[in-house]
């Protein structure tokens, strides 16, 4: 194993240099159907509100959704997905700015030209 040597009055000792950790997944021992994992899943994640009750961290909520549906990278799915969000939310700002910078009349909430001076609207 790579790593450093560090020399004690004891002996000598190896530093690793590299990350050890061995993360180990098992295949189901029970064949299950898609659709029953992802329900069971979003059962779980949802308190069957069908919307996100915040009981499993959303980044592992995707990966257990990935996982079920045979997603087989999902480090890079969910950078890619990241991606995507950040993507989403740069073009959902330009949006409004340009929808801010030029306010059209018929918009909802937008109010009617002023009347200009010689009483018809701008």
């Amino acid at each position: 194993m790579p790593g450093r040597v560090i020399r004690t009055p004891d002996g000598s000792v190896v530093e690793p240099t590299i990350d050890a950790t061995v993360t180990t997944e098992y295949p189901p021992i029970l064949e299950s159907e898609t659709g029953d994992v992802v329900n069971a899943i979003v059962a779980a994640a949802t308190l069957q509100g069908k919307t996100d009750a915040n009981t499993i961290p959303r980044e592992e909520l995707a990966k257990l959704l990935m996982s079920a549906v045979g997603v087989e990278d999902i480090d890079q799915a969910l950078s890619d997905l990241e991606d995507q969000e950040a993507e989403d939310a740069r073009a959902a700002v330009d949006a409004l700015a340009k929808m801010a910078a030029n306010p059209q009349p018929d918009q909802p909430g937008v109010p009617p030209p002023a009347p200009s001076a010689n009483g018809a609207g701008a």
